[in-house]
């Protein structure tokens, strides 16, 4: 029971995202900012998105196998359970230093709900398959956002907004 609320809560946040990024332009704004920094580390095409998927599955396996599994594990030798999950969502927000401070809130957030998910669901699988489903989603939307918000019916923010354009 708990996997199926879980997976429907998930797709009504991102039913909700999609909703409001639709209605704002200050939310494109910023989509768009943030994706022309990485926009080297995106995939471009359906044959990278592909690859992509490869990766986030990867990715999602390797990172809870290292944070929510091992150093859980390893930390609650000496700290509690719901302190070594503090730890260690903090330790894997830093891990994403490259996204800037709001992507380490926003990955300490997650990983912080990856541990809850741990640990309400007593296995790591679950969590697995949420980190891999989220980063996927995550190229998934890259590609749809270079793309000028085409699948998503919102359209790109003003040319004012943004610094650098599109690529072809």
């Amino acid at each position: 029971v708990f996997n199926v609320l879980f997976f429907v809560g998930a797709f009504v946040a991102l039913a909700w995202m999609r909703s409001r990024l639709r209605r704002k332009e200050e939310l494109r704004t910023e989509a768009w900012t943030q994706l022309v920094r990485f926009m080297d580390l995106l995939p471009h095409n359906k044959r990278e998105l592909k690859i992509s998927y490869v990766l986030a599955v990867i990715v999602g396996i390797s990172e809870e196998l290292a944070y929510r599994g091992f150093l859980i594990w390893w930390l609650q030798t000496w700290v509690p359970f719901w302190a070594a999950v503090l730890i260690v969502s903090a330790a894997f927000g830093f891990a994403h230093l490259y996204q800037g401070r709001a992507g380490i809130l926003k990955t300490t957030g997650a990983g912080l709900i990856f541990g809850a998910i741990y640990w309400a669901s007593g296995h790591i699988l679950l969590a697995m398959a949420l980190h891999a489903l989220l980063d996927a989603h995550a190229f998934r939307v890259a590609l749809l956002l270079q793309n000028h918000f085409e699948w998503l019916d919102v359209p790109p923010p003003s040319p004012r907004a943004s610094t650098q354009a599109p690529p072809p």
